[in-house]
């Protein structure tokens, strides 16, 4: 039916939103799909995934697959959905790391991601 993604950056009040939209009766999926990534993948920590380039470039694009697959299950569904974070969120922390990181190589990568977490943001959400 419709997922509606809450978005922003740490400390914002994402959680805090979720939790009263919950108590109010919503339909709320709390599922870190980050951590579950990570975990997946092997990674203790967000920062065994950032340890190298190849590594973070595969861990952004697993990330991105799975947010994806998560939140069009629950578009499938019958029912409205509230999630924690949305495509953009993944894109823009990719795009973060990759302007740290620095090489030409990273930020073109970087780039291309963003178009494709956008085009399957497009495919997801009814509205960003």
């Amino acid at each position: 039916m419709t997922v509606i993604a809450i978005s922003g950056t740490h400390g914002v009040g994402k959680t805090t939103l979720l939790n009263s939209l919950a108590h109010a009766g919503l339909p709320v999926l709390k599922y870190s799909v980050s951590r579950a990534v990570q975990k997946v993948m092997g990674h203790g920590t967000l920062a065994d995934a950032l340890s190298a380039t190849e590594r973070m470039m595969a861990f952004q694009t697993r990330l991105a697959t799975t947010k994806y697959e998560v939140d069009t299950a629950m578009e499938r569904s019958r029912h409205t959905f509230v999630v924690d974070r949305s495509l953009a969120d993944v894109a823009a922390y990719a795009r973060a790391w990759a302007m740290r990181e620095g090489s030409q190589e990273v930020v073109d990568w970087a780039k291309r991601f963003w178009r494709e977490c956008h085009e399957l943001q497009s495919h997801t959400y009814a509205g960003t």
